[in-house]
């Protein structure tokens, strides 16, 4: 067995997840996530989240365990809104098999890979198992997971991230979830394999974001 695997085993992760503007969703669930870098492949357009980011990590896709990153989340949705030019958009967050993990090249980040702290570190260095455990540790300056009450399943971190240089294929989708009501029979129709869901905890932040607030 793979030894991140075996962590993922041991600590019960179902699942990885991904949000993105609701445009988008037709040419994930059909084609994959692509990165930025390769989307000229699809002949199609795609909204990208955070162009800033993705000038440097353009050939990666931002993945997060078992969490959303809901301080990113929560400020793209809150930017969106402030632009009166566009029109009101709906988000979703993709859920996807761990197996990406070891089955796709990943890079591990403690925290945001866009951040001050991580830009700087070499990427291959990011790619081992001992990085994958790395979310896990315990953080200086902070209160225990115990104490903030952090499940297993989730990096103590909450912006900490996962990013895939790979195309991740729609095999690895196991559902999609929205804040608001959606049409989902149609897409259950067309997708029976995926979870479509209205859950709105997936919008949510964690039980232990007081402590992060002053993070950048």
């Amino acid at each position: 067995m793979n030894e991140i695997e075996a962590i993922v085993i041991e600590r019960e992760i179902t699942f990885l997840t991904h949000f993105t503007r609701i445009e988008n969703l037709p040419s994930i669930l059909k084609y994959g996530l692509y990165p930025k870098a390769n989307l000229g492949e699809l002949g199609t357009a795609a909204i990208i989240n955070d162009k800033l980011r993705q000038q440097r990590f353009s050939n990666a896709t931002s993945l997060s365990v078992q969490f959303p990153n809901y301080r990113m989340f929560y400020k793209l949705r809150c930017d969106l809104l402030e632009q009166e030019s566009v029109p009101k958009t709906h988000w979703v967050v993709l859920t996807l098999r761990p197996a990406i993990l070891w089955e796709k090249d990943c890079a591990f980040y403690i925290t945001n890979a866009a951040s001050s702290g991580m830009v700087m570190l070499d990427i291959d260095t990011r790619k081992s198992v001992e990085a994958f455990r790395e979310l896990f540790e315990e953080r200086d300056g902070k209160p225990s997971r115990a104490e903030l009450g952090i499940s297993d399943r989730f990096p103590t971190d909450p912006q900490a991230e996962v990013l895939v240089f790979d195309k991740i294929e729609p095999n690895y989708i196991l559902g999609c979830a929205f804040n608001t009501k959606y049409n989902l029979e149609k897409l259950r129709t067309d997708f029976p394999d995926i979870l479509f869901e209205t859950k709105k905890v997936r919008f949510n932040s964690r039980v232990d974001y007081k402590h992060w607030q002053e993070q950048k």
